[in-house]
């Protein structure tokens, strides 16, 4: 007995590990459960409270449930403000990126015609315009690795989503599936339990039988009685034939009259 207490304790454990090692496990728990209690006899243990303990132990599963729903909304509010960020900075970086392009187009035309280079109200030689040129390229390229690097954020958050969703689908699963098959034992044990008393109380020499001979008896006993207190009224058996007329019957109720 102590040998399948352990046991059947070392499964339900294992059911916890496997929350943290992962879900596919729990099933195979919970039908090592399943096998266990229904190896059982009654000598051993109560089958419904132990069912009800199990139900309990699959009740943790919501506590798993409500975690991987909590980091799944950091996952959906981080990428949700990483991709706002995104579509900004793409539009700023190539907005950075045609002007930084333009600027060179204005420096090349600026070299081949021998003047300078109109930067706003500066005018700037060819030299200077160089320098600012490479100056712009290296912070729009800056920008970009920038860019590059949210989006690599972006992806890897989505990622993320994706398995959380996972888990919580498999998690959800897990309880619904686990729920069915405590219920479905519970209905086996009920049904077990109703067959025994049925098949207890159905023999020849059942205790049912001894009851019904009882209360053969006693009914017996109470006719003897009615018949008896008939008889010390003078009325003889209250089944026989009543011989005296409405007024007499009805005496009682009229007053007598």
């Amino acid at each position: 007995m102590k040998l399948k207490k352990v046991l059947l304790v070392g499964g339900i454990a294992a059911l916890g590990l496997a929350l943290v090692g992962g879900f596919g496990a729990v099933k195979k728990q919970i039908a090592y459960a399943r096998q266990t209690v229904q190896s059982w006899t009654d000598e051993h243990m109560d089958p419904e409270q132990e069912i009800k303990r199990l139900r309990s132990e699959a009740a943790k599963l919501e506590n798993e449930e409500n975690a991987i729903k909590n980091d799944l909304a950091k996952e959906i509010a981080a990428a949700e403000k990483l991709d706002k960020q995104l579509k900004s900075l793409r539009g700023a970086v190539e907005g950075e990126r045609q002007a930084l392009l333009a600027f060179g187009e204005s420096i090349k035309d600026a070299e081949a015609n021998s003047k300078k280079v109109s930067v706003g109200k500066v005018a700037l030689d060819v030299a200077e315009a160089k320098k600012k040129l490479v100056s712009d390229k290296n912070t729009v390229v800056k920008r970009e690795r920038m860019l590059a690097d949210l989006e690599t954020s972006l992806k890897v958050r989505e990622e993320a989503k994706a398995t959380l969703y996972g888990q919580l689908n498999q998690v959800q699963d897990i309880r619904r599936t686990t729920a069915a098959e405590l219920d479905a034992l519970d209905a086996e044990c009920k049904s077990l339990k109703l067959q025994a008393m049925k098949n207890k109380y159905h023999r020849d020499d059942s205790a049912v039988g001894s009851l019904r001979d009882g209360m053969d008896k006693v009914r017996e006993k109470l006719t003897e009685k009615r018949i008896r207190v008939g008889l010390d009224d003078g009325k003889g058996s209250p089944d026989a034939p009543v011989t005296e007329s409405v007024d007499e019957i009805l005496a009682p109720i009229n007053g007598g009259k």
